[in-house]
């Protein structure tokens, strides 16, 4: 059931517990603090993160390096507007979507898999 779902994904949460205190690290200076589309004022749903890479650069441009994640930005954006740059929220928020996607990674594996571990094949 759901708890064989759960227990994956509490566990590792537990192995990044703790560093929810920890500071922005590596590229969290250019995806993050310095990106105008996270920091940066205006409607929540800012048209640039649809245009722009990751990074903040127009995709359009021979300098970007055309990694798309809007929905990463969208997350930074909002966890900016209602917290600013404390890394503490920006963590506990990354932290509940792996054990959310986490969570639902096992309950589709047991719908899939029988208990014997073999997977079924979908199709025709």
């Amino acid at each position: 059931g759901w708890l064989r779902a759960l227990a994956p994904a509490l566990v590792g949460c537990l192995c990044y517990l703790n560093s929810l205190d920890g500071e922005f690290a590596y590229d969290d200076g250019a995806a993050i603090v310095k990106n105008k589309d996270v920091t940066g004022g205006g409607p929540i749903l800012l048209p640039a993160i649809w245009e722009h890479d990751y990074w903040g650069q127009p995709l359009a441009n021979s300098s970007s390096h055309k990694s798309f994640r809007p929905l990463t930005t969208l997350s930074f954006r909002l966890n900016h507007h209602f917290y600013g740059l404390h890394p503490y929220s920006y963590h506990v928020v990354n932290l509940l979507l792996h054990l959310t996607i986490s969570f639902l990674v096992g309950l589709l594996a047991q719908a899939v898999c029988t208990p014997a571990g073999k997977c079924e094949r979908g199709g025709g």
